[in-house]
């Protein structure tokens, strides 16, 4: 729920679950053999800060989830050349024909990071990121993204604060702030659903469920 709402990648899934849409690209093409991908960013598109979203921010998100080396750094496996051609425009190639690499791009974890405000915060996009990255913390605290949210809040096992992103170059959130609240079993979650305390409850069981008017 975060990383969609405050990182937007370069594609996102249909509402049908099936075909990609344009997020950050507006347009992208690959070659026959699905082992280069170009994509045209939107011109449109800005971080949160005001400032645009470039090529470089694109091939600075992308090197630092490969070198990173986490669970998510899969998604870049294969990956041969990630470059910026010009301003709006990235070419990625990888090393064998990959038809998924499409979708891979989709997923919230390719969410693009303003590359300037993240390095100013200690993280690190070169091959020692598995080591010299030291922006965890500072991204517990700090969104840089250009999504409709910017992190307002964070305190773990409690709760989690959005707020409008007025430099939203998109339709504008039709809620100033979303409040995203930790509350341990799912009796306490339906009892909060009922007195009005919460708009929506995501864990309650079937058997609770039941009792719920």
């Amino acid at each position: 729920i975060y990383l969609t709402a405050v990182y937007e990648p370069l594609l996102t899934l249909g509402k049908d679950n099936q075909t990609l849409e344009p997020k950050i690209a507006l347009t992208w093409e690959n070659n026959d053999d699905f082992t280069e991908f170009t994509f045209n960013l939107n011109p449109d598109a800005v971080f949160s800060d005001g400032s645009p979203v470039e090529a470089s921010d694109v091939v600075w998100t992308f090197e630092r989830l490969r070198n990173l080396k986490g669970s998510p750094s899969f998604l870049m496996d294969g990956t041969q050349s990630i470059e910026a051609v010009d301003a709006h425009t990235v070419k990625i190639t990888v090393e064998a024909p990959n038809s998924e690499f499409l979708n891979k791009v989709s997923a919230p974890y390719t969410g693009i990071v303003n590359a300037e405000a993240a390095m100013a915060g200690g993280a690190v996009g070169d091959e020692t990121a598995s080591t010299a990255d030291g922006a965890e913390g500072w991204f517990l605290e700090n969104s840089v993204g250009s999504g409709p949210f910017v992190l307002s809040n964070y305190a773990p096992e409690d709760e989690l604060r959005l707020a409008r992103n007025d430099a939203y170059y998109g339709d504008a959130p039709a809620f100033s702030e979303v409040v995203i609240t930790q509350i341990q079993d799912s009796v306490s979650q339906a009892q909060a659903l009922e007195t009005g305390s919460v708009d929506v409850a995501m864990q309650i069981d079937a058997d609770t469920a039941k009792s719920i008017d």
